[in-house]
Formats: C-alpha cells, structure tokens, sequence
C-alpha cells in the first residue's frame, strides 16, 4: 500500500466501489455541474485529475469543455483499468497509475489540477499539495472539492447506533474533517489568490433518502473488513450495518437528520 495514503483507504480497492462512484455522482448532492461552479476551464487546457477514481470526472469535464487533454492519475491499479475500460469515446483523457506525491510529468506541464474526494485519505496533504504544485504551469490553478463531517453528520435517537457510530467515527483513519481545512492546507503548500466555498447538502427528499441509503448500503458492504475491525468483529458489524439502514430509512419519519457539508478551495500556483 502507498505511504502517502491512510491504512484503510483500501476499501476504494473494492470492485463495487467503482459502481458506486458511478452512480453517486447522478445524485444531486455530488452534482459535478454544482462543484465545478467557481472552475473556469478554457478550451485547449491540460488537466490533471488527480485521484481519478472511476474517471467520472475526467468523463465529464470532456463532454464539457471542448479541445481539453486530461491525464487522469490514481494508485489503485484496479480503478485504473476499470475507468479504462469504460472511457471508449473519448481519446483526449490519458490513464496513469500513479502515487500523487510523485507524480509522472515534468514541472509546469497542467493548466488546472483537480482533486475530487481524495484529500480524505491522504497522511500528507501539505506535502501532496506541493506536488501538485510542482506540475502546474506558473499562475495555473488547482481545485480542491471534499467533505466535512461525514459519519458525524447523522443524528438518531438509537443510543446503540450512536455509540457504535462514535466508536467507528474515533478509530476512523480518515480525516472527516478536511474540508474545512483546504484553503489552510493550500496556503501551507504555497499556493496564491486562494478562495473558498462551502454548502450544506440536506438529505429530506424521499427520492434523494433512497438513493442515499443504496449508496450508503454500497460504501458499508465495500467496508465490512475493516469496520469490522475497529468495531471488534464481524457480528457487531453486521450490528451496525443493520442499525444504519434502518435508521437511515426513518429520515422521514423519525426527525433522523442526515446531511453533509462540502467544501471547495481554490487557488493559482
């Protein structure tokens, strides 16, 4: 496993979580259209999607913007020839297996880096920042998009739930809280003319809910080894994974809350 990336994150290693990805994205609270709000790509420029994932992003950007070149970078070998095999229409976006903190192109060669959904994961964003940085043509741009409080932002009366949830949220070794924290860590790594946004997603629409508990219901089954795990075994797990989905599907009815905050940073090298 790479050092730059926490111990668990190889639950993106599972098979299903390339689906997932795919059909999260088609919910309104991961609309990449509401993301990319504050990005103004030009036709012509060179993109780095960094941590590419199921190439989602890559896929959507060149429908987007006509005459851009995308070179998508992830380290799951998996997830590379998954978005591989998927991408059949279009040859202007280049796969590469590739660590982020050392990336396979020469100083100055992007006009835009964009990481979406990675900074979770990574031990060192500072240093990862500067890499990114490094790779970027001078007075280009680099466009962060992450959660805030995921797994802290689901509220229910179920005492259980909640101290099997605090349990899991402690052990965690992810950072749920990064996405305040971009525009600090893009200051760090030098970046200039740095800006943010942040929103709130509310899940309290039905169909929204329902979509929510299947992408949950994927994350959960793709997470069983290690939650597992931090939780002390399979049973108390299967505990858990219960508990969520029933809680979940009282949203509507219960006062359950769910929601996320999403936060997106900017800034020009």
């Amino acid at each position: 496993m790479n050092l730059n990336y926490n111990q668990q994150d190889y639950v993106l290693d599972n098979p299903k979580e390339f689906k997932r990805l795919e059909d999260q994205v088609l919910q309104k609270a991961y609309s990449l259209e509401d993301e990319l709000r504050h990005l103004d790509l030009r036709p012509g420029d060179r993109v780095l999607d960094a941590g590419c994932g199921s190439g989602v992003l890559s896929k959507f950007l060149i429908k987007k913007v006509p005459n851009i070149t995308i070179d998508a970078c992830d380290y799951s070998d998996l997830r590379i020839q998954q978005a591989q095999n998927l991408n059949t229409q279009s040859e202007r976006i280049t796969y590469h297996l590739s660590d982020l903190g050392s990336l396979p192109f020469a100083e100055g060669t992007f006009d835009v880096v964009i990481s979406r959904y990675v900074f979770e994961y990574l031990k060192n964003p500072i240093e990862i920042c500067h890499e990114l940085k490094r790779v970027l043509r001078p007075g280009g741009i680099v466009y962060l998009i992450d959660l805030d409080g995921v797994f802290q932002n689901f509220w229910t009366a179920n005492s259980r739930f909640n101290e099997l949830l605090s349990l899991l949220e402690k052990k965690l070794d992810f950072d749920l809280f990064v996405g305040r924290k971009l525009p600090s860590i893009l200051n760090q790594a030098g970046f200039k003319n740095i800006s943010w946004d942040a929103s709130i997603h509310l899940f309290n629409e039905s169909e929204e809910i329902q979509k929510e508990i299947q992408n949950n219901f994927t994350r959960l089954v793709g997470a069983k080894e290690p939650f597992s795990k931090i939780l002390g075994g399979e049973e108390v797990f299967d505990e858990f994974f219960h508990l969520y989905l029933e809680e979940m599907k009282k949203i509507e009815t219960n006062g359950n809350v769910l929601f996320f905050n999403k936060f997106l940073a900017w800034g020009r090298k």
